[in-house]
């Protein structure tokens, strides 16, 4: 069922037909797809598909989850500035998905850290430090444009699933004489 929307979405994308010839399931809690793709040459030779399968978090509009609808609006935002990221090539509220590019299979940094030889997880956590500035700079001041892109997803940038965080009393103690 998955791969037949995942196909009918990207088929209507690219106004020619796509079919995913093979589908690899990536490490998530939710349904993580790595899709290898037959299509024109416009459409990508791979996809990554992120489905929401959870049902601990509050669910907004057309039951799609708020931590769904925020990752649309995040990848949306991201590609829209250029940022060296995923690119956003569809989604859809109905199936529950987001469809972005295919960046190839890479270590997470908790496996370089863990187990790269010290300058090598130095090096792979620097690099990520710079990306991530280079995507600030990409988007300072352009917070009015995510939250429109929010607002037309119909959600906000404070998930309801990040509202129930409790707050941590630490007890209180007598002061104590030395």
């Amino acid at each position: 069922e998955l791969i037949s929307a995942i196909e009918a979405h990207l088929s209507a994308q690219f106004a020619h037909r796509v079919k995913v010839v093979e589908s690899q399931q990536l490490a998530s809690p939710h349904v993580l797809l790595r899709c290898r793709l037959d299509g024109p040459p416009q459409a990508p030779q791979s996809v990554v598909v992120k489905q929401v399968t959870a049902t601990e978090f509050t669910s907004s509009k057309e039951g799609a989850s708020e931590r769904l609808l925020n990752e649309w609006a995040v990848l949306d935002f991201l590609t829209e500035s250029g940022a060296k990221t995923p690119r956003l090539i569809t989604a859809s509220r109905a199936d529950q998905f987001i469809l972005m590019e295919d960046l190839g299979p890479h270590p997470t940094i908790i496996d370089v850290v863990k187990k790269a030889p010290y300058a090598e997880a130095a090096e792979a956590v620097a690099s990520i430090g710079t990306a991530i500035g280079r995507m600030q700079a990409r988007t300072h001041g352009r917070s009015r444009r995510f939250s429109t892109i929010q607002a037309d997803l119909g959600t906000r940038s404070r998930p309801r699933y990040l509202a129930k965080k409790t707050s941590r009393r630490w007890p209180r103690r007598s002061p104590t004489r030395c």
